[in-house]
């Protein structure tokens, strides 16, 4: 961090999506009016692109961690990745 970078850790509280996606633009605007970088985590990374989907212009760049598939071609492959993690007692 420093002078001209930061960090914002928005809590959500809202429970649709367009809500989520308004909620989390609300507390952007709060801290900044430039293009950020958004971090999403799981459900957070979904979030995350459905909000630059919604507002390219505030987005500079995004990273996603552990975010869900984003093709559906990939959903079977969900299960068989998290066994290929687990020895064969684990499974």
């Amino acid at each position: 961090m420093g002078k001209n970078h930061g960090a914002v850790e928005p809590i959500q509280s809202k429970y649709s999506i367009p809500e989520l996606i308004d909620e989390l633009h609300a507390q952007i605007n709060e801290v900044t009016t430039v293009p950020i970088t958004l971090l999403g985590h799981s459900w957070g990374a979904w979030l995350v692109i459905l909000y630059a989907s919604q507002y390219p212009k505030r987005v500079k760049q995004i990273v996603l961690v552990g975010s869900g598939p984003l093709k559906s071609e990939y959903v079977p492959r969900i299960m068989e990745r998290r066994l290929d993690n687990l020895t064969d007692s684990e499974a």
